[in-house]
């Protein structure tokens, strides 16, 4: 991936494709800028808008026969064509169908050329622009308009193609991660930052049972099946099959699924929910008894179920439970898989190393990604760096010696592209184990909690026992001192270096706020998750560098689509360039 000027920064899609098209249209809102920031002067917001729906449209189009303006358009095509063309001037937008277009007629390239090289006439009002265009562009037929209309706008894409920086959890509750995948695939300056619901896909990918049962649990609480079964080509019978004779005589009323189905197609899902949910578990108390260096012991709650009662204790605390249906549960072994528990797993693991299609997409995911990316004065990655309550970076006994801050994220990348590497190797090593410990670990830097409360979620009432407690590192992060000693770590240097987490949604309609610490920090989850907007009421954020300043956006849902509103703007100085040594 190369550097580039123009730098765009989102996070937290959890598969939500409307979004995610939305910006890509706008070129995740650096079009939306030029525009507003080359015309405002000159036209009012509903023309400004109308030049960037017609440009979005000019794009999309495959001819010029399809580009036809809407007739209710605010801008009339003189405008259009006008601000289009300077857009492409000033910019210098190159093309070789551009070029071609503009060769066609004389008085194009003239006034191409003399806006190029005449600072005076570069200075010229847009409305005598329009004027001096205006008597041409009338001689033009509506198939010529359209056609040069679609070249300036295609070259103006272009040349404003960003670079553009995921900041985690391309996956997760949404059905179209796939889509946004298949998306990025197409676009040529990509990269991610790991978020804890990607790595769970990447150890799927790698064959770790845990991060499968993981993975295909939350397909099924959250109705994405056709993502699982048309698109990655996982098959979900012999899983359906031991669902229905295990808990045929189960109305599994908390795995009941989100989203609308019928009641006989909630009974079939839900079932399937509750038996992998009981493999998840006793495959993680597996992983969990072989590495007790995640120091998660607290996570065996089948051994701390008492079916006679209907109870379980979590931590020094016994809880009646929701769901007291255990019917492959073995008291004496809670943790062993039936065989025909056994028999799902390993089948679902074999389907997920066999997918093509979700190699490729973890192929990018592993070329284009990695915990953490300086680009510019930027500094990414997904949750936190972990540090205990002194604020000191937290040890983690992982590797064959302690790792913190800027070594851990160096031993947890390593693992996980050694897991992937040797997915098809029969070892003992379990190195896609460090996947979902990321996904799920004690304040990993992933996730940046105490604990991963699910079981608690589907079988106990009381909320207190869902709380799972933030990592001190959010706390801290609004202060600017802390911020640095972070970015020092981390091998950042610059004074200048601002640092862009998602993770955390951003509550804004309880006042919380993306930019902390003085401009030095942008938490920018804002919501892409549908779940989500109730809380943070927006449907995200995306950040840019571009056009010599900084801008921070809002995306509002509306009733038909999305809308961008500024958040947050600084103007950057330029900066002065090296002197070279003596």
């Amino acid at each position: 991936m190369t550097s580039n000027a123009l730098k765009v920064f989102i996070s937290d899609l959890h598969g939500e494709l409307d979004v995610f098209d939305f910006l890509a249209d706008r070129q995740f809102g650096i079009l939306h800028l030029l525009i507003r920031q080359q015309f405002s002067s000159e036209l009012n917001e509903s023309q400004c808008a109308a030049i960037e729906a017609s440009a979005i449209r000019l794009c999309r189009a495959a001819n010029a026969s399809q580009a036809q303006l809407d007739r209710t358009s605010a801008v009339n095509k003189e405008i259009l064509f006008t601000a289009l063309f300077l857009m492409v001037v000033q910019q210098k937008a190159e093309d070789e169908s551009l070029t071609i277009a503009i060769r066609r007629w004389g008085w194009l390239s003239t006034v191409h050329r003399a806006l190029s090289g005449d600072a005076q006439l570069s200075c010229t009002p847009f409305s005598q622009l329009v004027e001096m265009l205006a008597q041409n562009i009338r001689t033009l037929s509506a198939q010529d308009f359209f056609a040069l209309a679609q070249a300036f706008a295609k070259a103006l894409f272009k040349k404003l193609s960003p670079e553009l920086n995921i900041v985690g959890d391309i996956y997760d509750r949404g059905q179209d991660a796939f889509a946004i995948m298949e998306r990025l695939r197409g676009l040529p300056n990509v990269a991610i930052q790991w978020g804890n619901h990607d790595v769970v896909w990447m150890g799927a990918a790698s064959g770790n049972l845990a991060c499968i049962a993981v993975a295909v649990r939350i397909c099924l609480r959250y109705g994405t099946l056709d993502m699982l079964h048309r698109d990655y080509g996982i098959n979900l019978s012999r899983l359906e099959r031991f669902a229905a004779k295990a808990y045929g005589d189960d109305d599994c009323a908390q795995f009941t699924p989100k989203g609308d189905l019928n009641a006989e197609e909630k009974l079939r899902i839900a079932r399937m929910h509750k038996a992998i949910s009981i493999i998840q578990f006793k495959l993680e108390g597996k992983l969990i008894a072989r590495r007790p260096e995640y120091a998660m012991a607290d996570r065996l709650l089948l051994d701390k179920i008492n079916i006679a009662n209907s109870t379980v204790a979590v931590g020094d605390e016994v809880h009646p439970l929701l769901d007291s249906n255990f019917p492959t549960l073995d008291v004496e072994q809670p943790y062993r898989l039936s065989e025909a528990e056994r028999k799902v797993a390993e089948d679902l693991k074999q389907q997920f190393l066999a997918s093509a299609k979700l190699t490729q997409h973890m192929d990018i995911l592993f070329h284009r990604g990695g915990m953490q990316k300086k680009t510019g004065d930027w500094l990414l990655y997904h949750a936190c760096v972990p540090v205990d309550e002194q604020g000191e970076f937290q040890p983690f006994a992982l590797a064959p010696e302690t790792a913190r801050g800027q070594s851990l994220f160096n031993f947890c990348e390593l693992e996980m592209r050694r897991g992937y590497l040797n997915r098809m190797v029969i070892n003992d090593r379990n190195e896609s184990d460090i996947a979902w410990f990321l996904w799920c670990g004690p304040h990993s830097p992933l996730f940046g909690k105490a604990r991963m409360t699910t079981f608690e979620r589907y079988f106990v009432a009381d909320k207190q026992t869902h709380k799972e407690g933030k990592n001190e590192y959010y706390n801290l992060r609004s202060n600017p001192e802390f911020l640095a000693r972070v970015a020092t770590e981390l091998k950042c240097s610059s004074d200048q270096v601002r640092i862009v987490n998602g993770h955390v949604p951003v509550k804004y309609q309880s006042g919380e706020r993306p930019v902390q610490a003085n401009g030095k920090l942008f938490s920018i989850d804002g919501g892409f998750s549908m779940p989500y907007r109730s809380a943070t009421g927006l449907a995200g954020f995306v950040l840019l560098e571009a056009l010599g300043q900084i801008v921070l956006y809002r995306v509002i849902p509306n009733d038909k689509s999305y809308a961008l509103e500024v958040e947050y703007q600084q103007m950057l100085k330029p900066k002065a360039a090296s002197v070279p040594a003596a």
